[in-house]
């Protein structure tokens, strides 16, 4: 299992042009992704249940053993779990990919994650549920030996792109500076703030545009 420590900024729509963007860009991505309820249970033998988690036709044993490695960290679901799929389509090749995070650090800066390939089957199952869905162009632009993963939102339509990269250790962090060419654009850190967490970007899209337009009068002081 992975811990994924990584950062997130936001940028103003309005600044950005998406032609720069993309010449800078070594990869675009057309991605969809929803979250699958998970009703907040907290027994472990229900972990171990995973077809019957999601309602979704998972027969694989190796589901289970992998959702029961994530329930093992605290006997029980993590209160912060997350359930998502997502399908992503690169230059016309496409996957489906299943994530379940959980333990978020205090700072927001990492969480454990798992993450498999799941069958067009799963997709349909899930399709059933009619879902909301996050639909969005992500662009890979490399930054020395990271990699900016910039998103341009389709739906729902925010005030703002996302900026987020990864790092292997917290130490990472502190030496990373963002390109001139995207801090002249004034992104603001939005790492621990809950309100901007993809899972809220789709439950509350007008919240996430109204509080962007706070914290943009806040950089702009």
């Amino acid at each position: 299992m992975a811990r994924e420590i990584e950062k997130k900024w936001l940028v103003s729509a309005a600044l950005v042009n998406y032609s720069d963007f993309k010449r800078k860009s070594d990869k675009i991505t057309e991605i969809e992704q929803g979250y699958i309820p998970h009703q907040g249970v907290q027994l472990k033998p229900v972990c171990l249940a995973f077809p019957g988690f999601l309602n979704i036709p998972i027969d694989n044993d190796i589901y289970k053993e992998i959702l029961a490695e994530i329930c093992d960290m605290k006997g029980g679901f993590p209160k912060d779990l997350t359930t998502r799929y997502r399908i992503k389509s690169t230059n016309g090749k496409s996957s489906n990919v299943f994530t379940i995070k959980g333990n978020k650090s205090k700072d927001g800066l990492s969480r454990d994650e798992i993450e498999f390939s799941i069958s067009e089957d799963v997709i349909k199952g899930i399709r059933k549920l009619n879902l909301d869905a996050v639909v969005k162009t992500r662009m890979n632009i490399p930054c020395g030996k990271h990699t900016l993963e910039v998103d341009f939102y389709k739906q729902p339509v925010f005030a703002f792109i996302s900026v987020e990269t990864e790092f292997q250790t917290q130490e990472e962090i502190k030496s990373f500076d963002l390109p001139g060419w995207l801090a002249v654009l004034k992104p603001i850190d939005v790492t621990p703030l809950q309100t901007f967490k993809n899972i809220a970007l789709l439950s509350n899209p007008s919240k996430a545009n109204s509080e962007f337009a706070r914290l943009m009068k806040e950089n702009q002081k």
